[in-house]
């Protein structure tokens, strides 16, 4: 098994840079973590799950992410929770 280890400082992945994201999705494996972060009047603004964990873009609606499900490697969860923010 290899272990790829890196430490991201998310200072410089949160400079306003409205040219080239509107949204993005950081995964802090090692932390068993994920932030999502969309541009909002020139700053970025952390997105926060709902009650079920469950992230929802604002940039492309119907873009869902179930995080517990995402963390726990539980592919079926993520891919089960797809189409509910497509049928929404």
């Amino acid at each position: 098994m290899v272990i790829i280890s890196a430490v991201l400082n998310l200072s410089v992945a949160t400079t306003p840079c409205p040219l080239t994201k509107r949204e993005y999705l950081v995964w802090r494996v090692t932390e068993q973590a994920v932030s999502w972060f969309s541009l909002q009047s020139g700053t970025d603004a952390t997105l926060l799950p709902n009650e079920q964990g469950i992230l929802k873009s604002l940039v492309f609606p119907g873009l869902w992410l179930n995080v517990p499900a995402l963390i726990e490697a539980q592919v079926t969860g993520v891919l089960a929770t797809l189409p509910m923010g497509i049928l929404f």
